[in-house]
């Protein structure tokens, strides 16, 4: 999962989560791949910022 852009990794992640929930019943595994999309995007952002005040 290199070089994905974050909302596609998300969305990826999200879709995975969800068919795996289907079938394995499992939520916490959607929440996860949610979560851990969701802070790769504000890391982005956060050294995005950083950079510009530089």
């Amino acid at each position: 999962m290199g070089g994905m852009p974050p909302m596609q990794s998300l969305g990826a992640g999200t879709a995975q989560g969800l068919r795996r929930g289907h079938t394995g019943g499992s939520l916490t595994a959607v929440l996860a791949s949610m979560k851990s999309g969701i802070q790769a995007v504000e890391q982005r952002q956060r050294v995005k910022s950083l950079t510009v005040h530089h």
